[in-house]
């Protein structure tokens, strides 16, 4: 999604066009399953991929009518008028034909599909009630929701209560996060480049959820630290700016792509620290045998606690996905491991609310890991499992991340 909305940057000057095109690209993601439905309805057939920007079309047009403040006579004849811009003449028929009844049978149309009514696939409605039973209706329900702007901002730069109050100045109405002690809230989101002094490294995006990993790390007494799946750096920076100057950080991530953009917010930050390109699966390429004392692993996993920045992950995700995911985690977990000093601590962290890539993976982990002991993150946010503490989408206005704090006992 993110590359979707840069592209679109760059090709629509109009901020009113990009606001229009951005409310509808997310909008649709966020409905997908009722105006998918709706549209099955309507038609009884199936698209072929060569046919997929038509079907995109008859979305988009669909949620314009049934979620959307625009005049319907304008829906259909702009909707006809883009099969035109793509090519396609012979579809203007049916696309007319299917706005139009959707108009008229607009009362007549009933999703009673558990599916469409919560927005979510059918497997993940199912599991989100297996590991959350007394949650679940909320977590699809903020997942629903648009995510505030929250940003973390550099007291390099300035502090917290000093950005705060220049922000109020220029009129953008804001509060300081209560959990995250550089954080701060947006009550209307903005263009982020649009924020004070953002281009000279003031501050940083990032949901107060995953601003705690850095402050959950203790990082005071820290002398060489290893951010793993680094990029885009939101974390890195955010170690950086509470180390000292003694403290050694290195970022590794396996994706050049991101690195990139690692590199670019290190920049706008006037940050260094060692960036590597590599795999830690693959550590015997790039690692030089020390050991860190404290290592943060932002696994990758599922993404089913940040769905509510990005929807799309309801339709691109597969439930047969999960178990090769799992898999890639243990072992992720397990050759971090061996890069931890003893005495160190390694904090695990999953933008998950999935207890399979959380509490059960932490939990087969620690069977076969003798040397591995939990280290209880005692604070009075989130939900306390067994092993790790675990936030859920919209509570505190915060994106679904879990937490385990573990420590490498030492040689005898």
């Amino acid at each position: 999604m993110g590359n979707v909305t840069r592209r679109l940057r760059t090709r629509l000057q109009s901020k009113k066009d990009l606001s229009f095109v951005l409310a509808n690209l997310y909008g649709v993601l966020r409905h997908y399953f009722s105006v998918n439905q709706c549209l099955e309805s309507l038609t009884h057939k199936r698209f072929s991929r060569k046919d997929s920007a038509l079907k995109s079309l008859l979305l988009t047009g669909l949620y314009q009518i049934h979620f959307m403040k625009v005049p319907l006579y304008a829906t259909v004849s702009e909707n006809v008028e883009a099969v035109r811009l793509m090519n396609k003449p012979w579809a203007a028929k049916l696309v007319n034909a299917v706005l139009r009844n959707s108009i008229r049978r607009n009362s007549k149309l009933s999703l009673f599909e558990e599916s469409s009514h919560l927005e979510h696939p059918v497997w993940f409605i199912q599991k989100s009630k297996i590991d959350w039973p007394d949650y679940w209706r909320g977590i699809l329900g903020a997942n629903n929701q648009h995510a505030p702007l929250t940003i973390r901002v550099n007291p390099n730069f300035c502090s917290r209560g000093e950005y705060s109050d220049l922000l109020a100045s220029r009129g953008l109405e804001n509060i300081c996060t209560e959990l995250a002690g550089n954080g701060i809230r947006l009550a209307k989101p903005i263009d982020p480049i649009a924020l004070p002094f953002f281009d000279q490294g003031a501050c940083s995006v990032q949901d107060e959820a995953a601003q705690l990993p850095a402050l959950l790390l203790r990082l005071e007494s820290a002398r060489n630290v290893l951010d793993l799946c680094a990029a885009p750096g939101g974390k890195t920076t955010q170690i950086l700016e509470l180390c000292g100057a003694n403290t050694k950080v290195t970022a590794l991530d396996k994706d050049e792509l991101r690195v990139g953009r690692l590199r670019e917010n290190l920049v706008r930050l006037k940050q260094s620290c060692e960036v590597i390109v590599g795999d830690i699966l693959e550590s015997n390429s790039w690692w030089r045998g020390e050991r860190f004392d404290r290592i943060l692993l932002d696994a990758p996993c599922s993404a089913s606690g940040v769905v509510r920045r990005h929807p799309d992950i309801k339709i691109r995700r597969k439930k047969e996905e999960l178990a090769k995911l799992n898999e890639m985690q243990l072992l992720i977990l397990k050759q971090s491991w061996t890069l931890l000093k003893p005495g160190g601590t390694l904090l695990y962290v999953t933008c998950s609310i999935f207890r399979d890539e959380n509490d059960n993976l932490i939990e087969k982990f620690l069977k076969s890991t003798a040397d591995a002991i939990c280290d209880p993150i005692e604070e009075k946010w989130g939900h306390m499992l067994q092993h790790g503490n675990q936030i859920l989408p919209g509570e505190n206005n915060m994106d679904g991340f879990y937490f385990c704090r573990m420590i490498k006992k030492k040689e005898k």
